[in-house]
């Protein structure tokens, strides 16, 4: 690549093309129309991109690091169909939200599934499989507690800065490493 701006793009279309050839079945429809629904976006892919980046100088190998990376724009997606259930918003980049499209059961359904792809995928990485589980499960699990944090926040004027920072740094910080 000649320029950093060129890697980027080409990342961002190697990830593109790769969530497209995810080997999402057919059936049962009720879960698998919207997961394919909600992952069609062609969103900035930040998060895929830093991992590719910092995989890149660190000399990972290119299958496992697609994988992560992969895993990692599933979970991102995955908290985006929760939060669209759970702020009641009905768009997301200018299309339905899946609770919108579908329903609030279905979405739960599909954000969850689309959760467990990314498990599938993270389990297939050899070597160092666990270790790179715990890690993903522990930043699902700081999602959610800033999601939690957002909620419990919401009707509360009297928190501190510390308390929003915190509650932001789990929401998004813990997706970055």
């Amino acid at each position: 690549m000649s320029t950093f701006n060129e890697l980027i793009i080409f990342i961002r279309k190697e990830v593109n093309r790769d969530l497209k050839r995810l080997p999402i079945p057919k059936r049962p429809v009720y879960l698998y129309e919207p997961i394919r629904f909600a992952l069609s976006g062609n969103g900035k892919r930040f998060r895929p991109i830093l991992v590719h980046l910092a995989g890149r100088a660190n000399n990972a190998d290119p299958e496992s690091l697609m994988k992560i990376a992969l895993a990692i724009e599933l979970l991102h997606n995955f908290t985006l169909v929760h939060d669209d259930i759970m702020d009641n918003d009905n768009m997301r980049h200018g299309q339905a939200a899946v609770h919108s499209k579908w329903d609030e059961s279905t979405a739960i359904l599909a954000g969850d599934g689309i959760n467990a792809i990314a498990q599938i995928l993270l389990s297939g990485i050899p070597d160092r499989s666990n270790a790179i589980c715990r890690f993903f499960n522990q930043a699902t699990l700081e999602v959610c507690e800033g999601q939690a944090l957002d909620k419990e926040f919401e009707n509360d004027l009297s928190i501190t800065e510390d308390q929003y920072l915190e509650m932001i740094e789990k929401k998004t910080g813990s997706l970055l490493g």
